[in-house]
């Protein structure tokens, strides 16, 4: 999704810094700012991606963390070229795919926005100081010996991760994608979902002519039931537990693809009441877990629907 000056301000004293967000105001950018620049980039590639907002006020006490305003670049001195120089010619090796979004407030050059999606890395990156770096909540920390062997090893392993599909069938595409270097044949998943969160289609057809209103969902590992419902901070839940554990059977996930494992149809889904926690398991001993909330405009692909970000996500014909 491209960013524009609308998306940066729908963060503003809502959406808090993260392992995957950072903001920073114009003054970041100055003559000697190579070291601070790349260390923030590979920080990101390093660790799980993530995006770098270089123009924005950071707010102070309860706002700490929070982008409270723009606090703009002079886009006449600082290009984008510029940026992708410095961060191209001063990271080792050099990280690919990274894209630089020029947000020109209210459209001033001198009061630019400069937005760096960083993508997470096959590999572990060194800053112009030659300090491999890693991103935590908050902050960009050195990397210990351990974690860099890991980060180096990412393109030997297998690396599970859920992905959800939204499209004008009605439908909710649950799908596996191994984002590492090594096929997986066998795995098991357990995916939570809140039933607020969804409206379901009581006549969406599964496969073999079985109803909505018998399961929740259907893939190629068979029905999936709703019996089981938890409560998440006083909210219940759908619980599936699904695997591919027959050898016989098995569909390998090969590297850089995603297979899809389930299914489910519906009427609409409420944005601000959605909640999916995910934990995956491969056959090399891998484990992954994740937790995608209301920010659903950042993580979800949506296919041929219509996002209402007020309400709820309309599916139309």
């Amino acid at each position: 999704m491209e960013w524009n000056q609308k998306r940066v301000e729908a963060l503003f004293n809502s959406v808090e810094e993260s392992q995957h967000l950072d903001f920073k105001a114009g003054a970041f950018l100055r003559k000697d700012c190579q070291d601070s620049l790349t260390k923030q980039v590979v920080g990101f590639a390093n660790s799980d991606g993530g995006v770098l907002i270089i123009g924005v006020e950071e707010g102070k006490g309860d706002l700490k963390h929070f982008a409270t305003g723009f606090s703009g670049v002079n886009g006449r001195e600082w290009s984008k070229e510029r940026l992708e120089a410095i961060i191209d010619s001063n990271i080792s090796p050099r990280i690919a795919n990274i894209k630089i979004y020029p947000i020109r407030v209210n459209g001033e050059i001198s009061n630019s926005v400069y937005v760096v999606d960083i993508p997470k890395s096959d590999t572990c990156h060194q800053a112009s100081d030659n300090i491999y770096y890693y991103r935590t909540n908050f902050s960009t920390q050195p990397m210990k010996d351990f974690q860099i062997r890991d980060v180096m090893n990412r393109m030997r392993s297998s690396l599970l991760s859920l992905r959800i599909v939204v499209n004008k069938d009605r439908q909710i595409s649950f799908l596996i994608a191994n984002t590492g270097g090594n096929a997986v044949k066998n795995w098991t998943a357990e995916i939570i979902i809140c039933r607020e969160a969804i409206d379901t289609d009581s006549n969406f057809m599964l496969k073999n002519d079985v109803k909505m209103i018998r399961a929740v969902g259907h893939g190629d590992f068979g029905e999936i039931k709703s019996n089981d419902i938890i409560k998440i901070e006083g909210r219940e839940c759908y619980v599936f537990d699904i695997s591919r554990l027959n050898s016989g059977s098995s569909e390998i996930i090969l590297p850089r693809t995603a297979l899809e494992v389930f299914k489910i149809g519906v009427k609409s889904i409420y944005l601000h009441k959605l909640a999916v926690y995910w934990q995956i398991d491969s056959d090399d001993g891998r484990r992954t877990y994740g937790f995608i909330s209301e920010n659903a405009n950042e993580i979800y692909e949506f296919s041929g629907s219509d996002l209402d970000n007020r309400e709820s996500l309309i599916i139309k014909d």
